[in-house]
């Protein structure tokens, strides 16, 4: 998963977050049950996300260090 994908993760957690904060009696146990397990993937998503970007960044970090080592004359 790429960064955008991690962001739109992270706005559909905080969709899921606030209809439960706006929970209504009206919903079934069943119902918030269902909201809380697509919660937790939103979730589960943005933390993959974010692990993917830490990867991807520490993978360019390591070749800018490596292009400046090679560019340094002898």
């Amino acid at each position: 998963m790429d960064i955008v994908g991690g962001l739109a993760a992270v706005g559909q957690a905080l969709d899921i977050a606030r209809q439960l904060r706006e929970f209504d009696k009206s919903f079934s146990d069943a119902e918030f049950k269902l909201k809380v397990a697509e919660l937790y993937s939103a979730l589960s998503d943005t933390k993959m996300a974010l692990a993917d970007a830490r990867e991807a960044i520490q993978e360019r970090d390591s070749e800018i260090r490596r292009l400046k080592v090679s560019r340094t004359p002898r």
